[in-house]
């Protein structure tokens, strides 16, 4: 169980940064799994770096952060600051990977 308002928000947050940054047209990849003992959901949201390049690992949630080449596109840098907030709230937690061409978000939601 989880805040439907709160969930929205960290898989709208991710799915629109996923689709503002990844290359015109290509695929998001969007997987939910439970743990092996069923006590959290893992959401991953993944993309395909685009001409942003790949955000520092250091900074990725911090708040106003965005990197150098993603200002060409429009945003505030909270989108992914939400997302950490929001999920820790809930008791969760959430972590950025970069993975060969990659860029991935996975949150982990207590049930």
């Amino acid at each position: 169980m989880t805040d439907a308002a709160l969930f929205n928000v960290i898989l709208n947050n991710l799915l629109e940064n996923a689709i503002k940054y990844s290359p015109p047209a290509d695929k998001i990849y969007v997987d939910a799994v439970t743990s092996d003992n069923a006590s959290k959901l893992c959401l991953v949201v993944k993309n395909r770096v685009g001409k942003a390049g790949v955000p520092d690992k250091a900074q990725v949630f911090k708040k106003y952060y965005r990197s150098e080449l993603a200002h060409a596109t429009t945003g505030s840098g909270l989108g992914l600051y939400i997302v950490q907030s929001l999920i820790l709230l809930l008791g969760g937690k959430v972590e950025y990977r970069h993975e060969g061409d990659l860029v991935s978000f996975y949150v982990w939601f207590p049930i």
